[in-house]
């Protein structure tokens, strides 16, 4: 299990649910920006980042907020 900044002491993430969200922020890219995220430039990947953090990627259940992505992609 992962500790998550942002969260109360001792919540934690199983490394399962943290690998499905971050497999499925990367096919909301596929889908919405044509490319996984490590592909897009700079400008595409701060505009994916944004939407995942408005909650616009739709991630329920998974990872929905910026800076819990952060903490993953650190």
């Amino acid at each position: 299990m992962v500790p998550m900044a942002g969260r109360p002491i001792g919540a934690t993430f199983h490394q399962g649910d943290v690998r499905e969200g971050i497999a499925a922020f990367d096919e909301w890219c596929r889908a919405e920006q044509g490319a996984a995220f490590t592909e897009l430039d700079t400008d595409a990947q701060d505009a994916a980042l944004q939407a995942l953090a408005d909650d616009e990627v739709g991630l329920v259940g998974h990872l929905s907020t910026l800076d819990e992505q952060s903490q993953i992609l650190g």
